[in-house]
C-alpha cells in the first residue's frame, strides 16, 4: 500500500481497529487529515505532514523513556487532547499502538470511543487480534493492512472446516481458530454461517459423527443467534467469541 492507496474507511466512523503496522496507521493518518477531493492525495500539505510526523493535528502517544507501555496517565491525557478543535485541517487524529496500553489504559479510552466528538478519529493499530479487549474492539471500525496480512482475507468455507473440526478435537484447538476468525472480512460472516449450517446438517446424516443430535441442536442453535448478531451490527471479533466459546 502506497501513500496514495485509500483504507477506503467509513465515513461515519471515529474510532478504528486497524490491523496493521506503524507505517499503515500513518497513513490512514494522512488519508483522514487530507485535504483533497481524492483521499490520501500524498501531496497536499496535510498529508506531507502527517507522512513527515510534524502535523499539529496528528497525535502519536508513545511510552516514556524505557518503558513499553504508555502509562495511565499518558493515555488520559491523550484521550482529553481529542476534545480540543483542530489547529489546520478540518479534524483531529489520535494514534495508538495496541500493544503499548494496558488493559487499564483500554478502559480509559472507553468514553471517548464510545462517545467521540464529531472532529476526532482514534486510530488503534496493531497486528495481534488479542492486543485489545473486546469492549475496545466492539467500538471500533476494523480496517487490514495488506502490509500484514496481505490482499486476501480467510475463506469462509475453509475456516467452517476448520471449525468443525476443532470442535471435535475440544478446548485449545476452538481458541487458536478464533484468532483466524477475527480476521474474516464481515462482509464473509454470512457465508461461513451458512457453510456451518450446511456442514452441521452433514453431520446429523453421518452415523459416524462424534457429535450427538443434542450437540448439533446446540451447535446450530449458536450458529443462528451469531445470524441475529449481525442484523444487530455486532462486530466479527464478538462472533468469532461467541462461536469458539459455546462451542468449546
Amino acid at each position: 500500500m502506497t501513500a496514495r492507496q485509500s483504507f477506503g474507511v467509513n465515513a461515519g466512523a471515529r474510532a478504528y481497529n486497524l490491523r496493521g503496522t506503524r507505517e499503515e496507521a500513518v497513513r490512514l493518518a494522512a488519508e483522514l487529515l487530507c485535504g483533497s477531493e481524492t483521499k490520501p492525495c500524498g501531496k497536499c500539505a496535510h498529508c506531507e505532514k502527517v507522512l513527515r510526523g510534524i502535523h499539529p493535528d496528528a497525535e502519536f502517544p508513545s511510552p516514556e523513556t524505557g518503558k513499553k507501555q504508555l502509562s495511565l496517565e499518558r493515555v488520559r491525557e491523550a484521550a482529553a487532547s481529542a476534545y480540543l478543535m483542530p489547529n489546520e485541517a478540518s479534524a483531529r487524529v489520535v494514534v495508538f499502538a495496541a500493544d503499548e496500553l494496558s488493559v487499564l489504559g483500554q478502559n480509559a479510552l472507553l468514553k471517548l470511543l464510545e462517545e467521540p466528538p464529531a472532529h476526532i478519529h482514534i486510530i488503534l493499530f496493531g497486528q495481534s487480534p488479542a492486543s485489545l479487549i473486546p469492549t475496545v474492539r466492539s467500538r471500533c471500525a476494523e480496517l487490514r493492512g495488506t502490509e500484514v496480512y496481505g490482499e486476501t482475507s480467510p475463506k469462509p468455507s475453509a475456516l467452517a472446516e476448520e471449525l468443525i473440526s476443532a470442535a471435535k478435537r475440544g478446548g485449545a484447538a476452538l481458541s487458536k481458530l478464533s484468532f483466524a476468525l477475527e480476521e474474516l472480512d464481515r462482509a464473509d460472516v454470512p457465508a461461513l454461517l451458512n457453510e456451518l449450517r450446511r456442514r452441521i446438517a452433514a453431520e446429523a446424516r453421518d452415523a459416524r459423527s462424534p457429535f450427538h443430535g443434542e450437540t448439533l441442536a446446540k451447535m446450530l442453535s449458536t450458529v443462528e443467534e451469531c445470524g441475529k448478531y449481525l442484523e444487530y451490527n455486532v462486530g466479527t471479533p464478538h462472533i468469532a467469541a461467541k462461536l469458539c466459546a459455546e462451542w468449546g
